[in-house]
């Protein structure tokens, strides 16, 4: 009991205010919109109608295709052709692509989609570093942007990522290999080779399945995961219970958690079959709850929360 209220109190000052989180979205933020407007109220209409229809889709399908959809073998396979031919110009967390509406608070946000990532790989930084531990692991690290950047800025941490993905893997090692690597964070973060030869000494990539991961017992500090469940419904036993064999003290969830959604987003989750645990569930597998953030954007679909666990 001791140990569990020096760990919270450790997460006490880890927060984000919405002045703080406004001036992170900023350059990925296109417009705002009141949702007390006229453009607003249409927006928030819209949503709702779009979730159903969506969800009576997503249900006429969900015993054939779409159980077949969120299988291991075809979920790599759709990772793997995002991955095959990777173009650097675009890794990190750049600001591109059609701007997606998100809701938070009493407004309507336009953002280009990587903001929200960048916000979130901010605060489990800021985690990682108020629990002063010694090893990291990311469940499902894709390019290897999250480790990298951590990485950049914990410079007495090993880290070590996993993905399910050969290509993935492909990718994030060849970013430790280049002469330099930009980022593309709102702060310029442009990594030169001597820095990336630094992270590489603390840095290595596995390529594994999360309900097999390839690393020993109690062997990592604390272990993350960056919307790496939300398709893993199907092996979410087995993915939990091998995140606590590998896992010493910590792990820090960013998921999509039904605590942190409405009924409509409680209504996409279920009728797509995406990871949908409250955050109270992840317990019965070994894990104690010792902070949740439900501070995030909203996307129309479904929201993601933060929630710190303590291993038993």
């Amino acid at each position: 009991m001791t140990e569990y209220k020096e760990n919270t109190s450790k997460l006490d000052s880890v927060d984000m205010s919405r002045d703080e989180m406004d001036t992170i979205l900023a350059p990925y933020r296109v417009r705002t919109i009141p949702r007390d407007s006229t453009e607003g109220k249409r927006m928030v209409r819209q949503r709702k109608n779009n979730i159903i229809h969506l969800s009576l889709l997503f249900y006429k399908k969900r015993f054939v295709e779409l159980q077949q959809l969120k299988k291991k073998e075809t979920v790599r396979t759709t990772y793997d052709s995002s991955y095959r031919e990777f173009d650097f110009t675009g890794y990190g967390y750049p600001i591109f692509g059609k701007p997606n509406r998100h809701f938070l608070g009493e407004d309507i946000f336009e953002l280009h989609k990587l903001g929200t990532k960048f916000l979130a790989t901010l605060m489990i930084e800021k985690i990682i570093s108020k629990l002063e531990v010694s090893s990291v692991c990311e469940c499902g690290s894709g390019s290897g942007r999250n480790l990298v950047f951590i990485a950049s800025r914990n410079k007495n941490v090993n880290f070590v990522g996993f993905d399910y993905s050969k290509f993935a893997i492909e990718v994030a090692n060849n970013a430790l290999k280049q002469q330099e690597l930009n980022l593309h964070t709102p702060a310029p973060n442009l990594l030169d080779r001597n820095e990336l030869n630094e992270i590489s000494h603390k840095l290595r990539f596995i390529c594994c399945s999360a309900d097999n991961i390839e690393l020993k017992d109690k062997s990592i500090d604390l272990l993350f995961t960056n919307t790496a469940l939300e398709q893993m419904w199907e092996i979410r036993k087995e993915v939990l219970s091998e995140i606590r064999r590998v896992t010493r003290s910590y792990v820090i969830f960013y998921e999509p958690f039904l605590d942190a959604n409405d009924f409509y987003g409680r209504l996409f989750l279920r009728c797509g079959n995406y990871f949908r645990y409250r955050q109270a569930d992840i317990e019965q597998y070994g894990f104690k709850v010792i902070k949740s953030f439900n501070i995030f954007p909203t996307k129309p679909t479904f929201n993601y929360s933060l929630v710190v666990v303590q291993v038993l």
